[in-house]
């Protein structure tokens, strides 16, 4: 009898919660994303298949893209996210991104590639009328007349030459605005890999999709496809040209990242590190020349004064640092039974020859099991990791000693 009313407890504030947000659309902020379709009948909020846009004097029609999913979030002039078709990427990185940085790039809404060939055969024809008048002008000397260039171009007037020069403008515009999100996308992807700004990324991504628009040809196929790999090749070249100090030619660039995939792929299979012979084997370069890229990358990674070294032997402040943090381990020892004192030092280490045992090593020589030695060392342990005791190597504990002592610590070792 309690399951039924609480069940009906439930299902009455979750109807009345959702007839609240639908009575008061705009209002508040909407918990579920599915009570606008809910409100419309389960229709999106546009549900016209073609769009007419217009351009600075140009119009032309456009259809949503199939393959988009439907809009399921209200309109909402107030925020950046009013554009219609976001593909499932657009919006997960509008969730990563500031509303000013986004919106200049995903404001344009997506064309279907036949949208794409109309404004490229456009642009084409614009592109003609430029290369007429520049030739034009180197063979006569001088700047053509209009009678001249009309002549050329085979137009009926001048005027007629104007309006398809603008309209190329227009749609080379419209072209470039609709496909700056690829250039996001894009520069995302290899944002993490080099010390490159996010800003000069997206800046060489701009321009070579500039140079797509230049030399795409529309019988060829889809332009987002083309443009993606202009884009992707113009912020490659940046990377290999301005993330190192000693900047390294394209050829010896390639081979290090194909190096680089070589290794994480190895090591995602094996859990290792790879060798010569395969990683020779995985990129198909010789030995020799593998290790002399190899090289080639170590010597061009250099160290800021700061940390500029002149040999490897140690310097007298870190032998002195050695020094009180083997004094301070001894001391801390000392306060545990012989027994605890001799399994941490052969555990960790801490003996004279640093060597690590093994438990059965150690339960041999005690004459005890090898899980009698994992609770003597747990209980060793737990007995040095009291605050009071703890803050004496306080001062020598790194963020990075402490990961590597804790794993050790936590880790199992081989028994």
């Amino acid at each position: 009898m309690k399951a039924h009313s609480f069940l009906f407890l439930w299902t009455a504030r979750l109807v009345a919660t959702t007839a609240f947000f639908l009575a008061v659309p705009g209002k508040h902020s909407c918990p579920c994303p599915y009570l606008p379709l809910l409100a419309s009948g389960g229709r999106p909020p546009s549900a016209s298949s073609h769009i007419v846009s217009s351009m600075n004097g140009v119009s032309f029609e456009t259809s949503k893209p199939k393959h988009l999913p439907p809009r399921r979030y209200p309109p909402n002039e107030n925020t950046f996210t009013t554009f219609w078709g976001a593909s499932y990427e657009d919006q997960r990185y509008i969730q990563s991104t500031t509303s000013e940085e986004f919106s200049s790039y995903t404001k344009f809404k997506i064309l279907t590639p036949k949208d794409e060939a109309l404004l490229a055969r456009h642009i084409k024809k614009g592109m003609e009328i430029q290369n007429c008048l520049i030739s034009l002008t180197e063979k006569l000397g001088r700047t053509p007349t209009e009678r001249e260039l009309v002549r050329r171009v085979g137009s009926n007037s001048i005027e007629d030459i104007k309006r398809q020069l603008s309209r190329a403008t227009q749609c080379r515009s419209a072209l470039i605005n609709a496909n700056l999100r690829h250039v996001l996308f894009i520069s995302r992807s290899y944002q993490h890999l080099t010390g490159i700004r996010f800003q000069d990324l997206v800046q060489e991504g701009t321009c070579s999709l500039h140079r797509a628009v230049d030399l795409f040809d529309p019988s060829k196929g889809s332009f987002s496809r083309y443009a993606s790999w202009w884009v992707r090749h113009g912020i490659l070249r940046a990377i290999s040209h301005q993330s190192r100090t000693v900047r390294l030619p394209d050829h010896i660039h390639n081979s290090l990242c194909q190096i680089s995939r070589a290794e994480k792929q190895y090591y995602g299979r094996y859990s290792k590190q790879p060798g010569t012979a395969e990683l020779a084997q995985l990129t198909g370069l010789a030995p020799e020349k593998l290790e002399a890229i190899r090289r080639l990358k170590s010597d061009t990674e250099c160290q800021t004064l700061g940390e500029e070294r002149w040999d490897d032997r140690p310097q007298p402040q870190e032998a002195t640092e050695v020094a009180d943090l083997k004094n301070g381990v001894g001391l801390l020892l000392a306060t545990l039974p012989p027994r605890e004192q001799d399994v941490l030092r052969q555990r960790f280490g801490l003996g004279g020859d640093g060597h690590r045992h093994s438990l059965r090593e150690i339960g041999e020589e005690l004459g005890v099991s090898h899980e009698r030695v994992r609770q003597i060392e747990a209980k060793a342990l737990w007995k040095l990791r009291r605050p009071s005791w703890s803050h004496q190597l306080a001062d020598h504990v790194t963020e990075e000693l402490f990961l590597e002592v804790d794993g050790l610590v936590q880790e199992p070792h081989i028994v």
